[in-house]
Order: C-alpha cells, then sequence, then structure tokens
C-alpha cells in the first residue's frame, strides 16, 4: 500500500475561490437566470499539465491544461469553477480522490480565462 505524498505549504500557490453555479430567479420578472455562487476558499497547488497528458487527455475528448491539487472536501464536483485573482479554472472531470484517503483532491481543469494578463 503507498502513502499520499503530502504537499507543503510552500507548493500551495495560488489561493482560490470555488464557486458552483446556482439558478436564481428574478422576484419582479420570474425570469430564471444562472449566477456563480461562492463555496469555500482553499489554498491550491497549481501545475499546467505536461504537453504529454494535454495529448493524452484531448485524444480521450477531455479539454484539460491545468491540475488543482486541493485539500480534500465534500461537495466538489465537475462543472464547478476556481477563481483566483488573475485565473478561471473550470473543473472539467470528476475530481480524483488520491487513493481514496480523503487527504488531497485532484482537479482537471482547462483554464478558461486569464485576468488581467
Amino acid at each position: 500500500m503507498s502513502v499520499v505524498k503530502s504537499i507543503n505549504s510552500a507548493e500551495s500557490n495560488e489561493r482560490l475561490m470555488l464557486q458552483k453555479e446556482v439558478a436564481t430567479q428574478d422576484p419582479d420578472t420570474g425570469s430564471t437566470s444562472l449566477t456563480w455562487v461562492d463555496v469555500v476558499e482553499v489554498w491550491a497547488k497549481v501545475e499546467p499539465m505536461s504537453v504529454a497528458a494535454q495529448y493524452y487527455s484531448q485524444a480521450l475528448q477531455a479539454q484539460v491544461d491545468t491540475t488543482v491539487t486541493i485539500r480534500y472536501r465534500k461537495g466538489v464536483q465537475a462543472g464547478m469553477q476556481a477563481v483566483s485573482e488573475k485565473h478561471i479554472y473550470s473543473i472539467q472531470k470528476p475530481p480524483q480522490n488520491l487513493q481514496h484517503a480523503n487527504v488531497y483532491l485532484v482537479l482537471t481543469c482547462l483554464e478558461r480565462f486569464a485576468i488581467g494578463e
């Protein structure tokens, strides 16, 4: 049985706000719109994927270019987004619970925007 490698605080290089999309209804018009709602702020290790990993994921029709590792928490799922001061990452696949140890989640993401760059 292998052990999950811990991530030290120096490797957690971005503060991210995890958000989910929810439908809200305008009380005056009754129309419904989708908005992003903050769920929780986390420290994360954000890494661009290697060219080989990007090529493999594209062969599987998955558009991904970034992996984000956070401490384990329930409720994180595909379709959510992670937002920093400069980036918005769209979570493309269900998070990987490393070795089912409930210590870290690896989020496979597509960087949708680079804010202010």
